[in-house]
């Protein structure tokens, strides 16, 4: 079936990073304080907390959406009546990574577009895969 190949892969590939992702996050929140505090003292300048722990929250739902919808992807890959839901959440992460790192560099973080690019290849890589499974309804 067109399509199902694709989201399979990148679902599982989803479902590890996202959990990698996960771990980084809840050390991320445990060590907030720390990193703003680093990050000023090696000359990074001042930080907005606020908008640096918006960042956080966007980041961490976006990660746990990440494991939903690769978990979703895969029990649903050969599925294509769930094509358009999952391909509406693969957007929803889109829109969550872009943003996040909006927010991040309102925060006073780098603009570094090699990290947003990677960070959209897999959600991308997602859509078109439903686009594809989604076809075979049509």
């Amino acid at each position: 079936m067109k399509g199902s190949t694709m989201l399979k892969v990148v679902s599982i590939i989803m479902i590890v990073f996202a959990a990698i992702g996960l771990i980084a996050e809840v050390m991320a929140i445990l060590g907030m304080e720390a990193i703003a505090e680093m990050n000023e003292m090696l000359g990074g300048g001042h930080v907005n907390m606020p908008l640096l722990w918006i960042s956080l929250i966007i980041s961490f739902v976006n990660v746990v959406l990440s494991l939903f919808a690769g978990i979703s992807g895969v029990s649903n890959c050969n599925n294509p009546e769930k094509a358009s839901g999952l391909m509406k959440l693969g957007i929803l992460i889109i829109i969550l990574q872009l943003l996040g790192a909006g927010v991040g560099v309102a925060a006073g973080g780098d603009f570094r577009p090699i990290y947003i690019l990677i960070g959209l290849v897999l959600p991308v890589l997602y859509v078109v895969g439903c686009v594809q499974l989604k076809s075979n309804i049509e």
